[in-house]
């Protein structure tokens, strides 16, 4: 069996007004931003925020701190990002689990449904 290779470079969609503004503000001092201070400057909501992170092929990492270019980042910056984000994940996917276990046992056949 061949394993297919990991795309490094995938392609791009084309970008949205705010994105390419939400990017232009994090370069331009590659700083932290915080929702609120994209909010302000911007206009764009918290949830346009996360939506424009999550879906920047990597260019954007989040925290605690807000948001930032991933180029202008540090390593440990990156690595937390990541380390965040993967624990995240983790969490997400036991919370997943656990209830498809209560599903099960609350669907078994001839079990009373409440």
């Amino acid at each position: 069996m061949i394993q297919s290779e990991f795309e490094l470079y995938p392609a791009h969609k084309k970008a949205n007004a705010d994105e390419i503004s939400m990017m232009s503000v994090l370069k331009s001092y590659g700083d932290w931003y915080t929702a609120k201070e994209l909010h302000g400057m911007l206009g764009i909501s918290d949830r346009t925020c996360r939506e424009i992170a999550q879906h920047s092929d990597g260019k954007i990492i989040s925290g605690q701190r807000g948001y930032k270019a991933t180029a202008y980042a540090t390593p440990d910056e990156i690595n937390h990002a990541c380390y965040w984000l993967w624990s995240q994940a983790d969490k997400m996917s036991k919370r997943a689990t656990e209830i498809k276990r209560v599903a099960h046992q609350a669907l078994k056949p001839g079990r009373k449904q409440c």
